[in-house]
C-alpha cells in the first residue's frame, strides 16, 4: 500500500513539473527556402529547411517560407526580413520587400515592424470559426510601408 502511494505521489509531482512544458509550442518556427537565404549578419547562405534564426535579418534569393505555430509567412524574392517568437507574440521585422502572411484565429498576436512604423495584428480580428484565417501582405519600399489584410 505504501509503494502505491509513493508511485502515485511521484507521478503527480512529475505531471505538475511537466505541465509548463506541455503548454509550449510543439516546435520552433521553420525556415524553408525556395532558392537560398543569406543570413545578413554572418553572410552564411542557407539552401535547405532549418529552424528560423531568431532576430536575424535574412535576405531571400527566391521565395522563403516561415512556418510557426498558427502563423505562416512567405517572403518574396529580394525581401530582407527577420522573425522572432516570444511566448506571447510573434514579431516580423521587414526591412525591404514583401512578406505575405496567413494567421489562424488561435495564433499569437503578430507584430510587424518596418523602418517606418509598427503594425499589430491580433487574432481577435479574425471571425470566430475553427477554420478562420486572416491573410495579408506587408510591402516595404524605400519610401513607405503598406499593410493590406483580407
Amino acid at each position: 500500500m505504501i509503494g502505491f502511494q509513493k508511485i502515485a505521489s511521484l507521478l503527480t509531482a512529475i505531471l505538475l513539473l511537466a505541465q509548463p512544458l506541455m503548454a509550449l509550442p510543439l516546435s520552433a518556427p521553420r525556415l524553408v527556402p525556395e532558392g537560398s537565404v543569406k543570413l545578413v549578419k554572418t553572410g552564411a547562405v542557407v539552401e535547405s529547411e532549418m529552424p528560423a534564426p531568431t532576430g536575424t535579418l535574412m535576405a531571400c534569393n527566391g521565395q522563403c517560407f516561415i512556418e510557426a505555430d498558427g502563423v505562416q509567412l512567405l517572403g518574396a524574392d529580394k525581401t530582407v526580413f527577420a522573425v522572432h517568437e516570444d511566448h506571447d507574440a510573434f514579431t516580423v521585422l521587414v526591412d525591404t520587400g514583401s512578406v505575405s502572411f496567413a494567421m489562424r484565429a488561435d495564433a499569437k498576436p503578430v507584430e510587424f515592424k518596418t523602418p517606418f512604423d509598427t503594425f499589430l495584428a491580433k487574432p481577435a480580428l479574425v471571425p470566430v470559426s475553427s477554420e478562420a484565417v486572416i491573410r495579408g501582405t506587408l510591402e516595404v519600399s524605400e519610401s513607405r510601408a503598406v499593410l493590406s489584410m483580407t
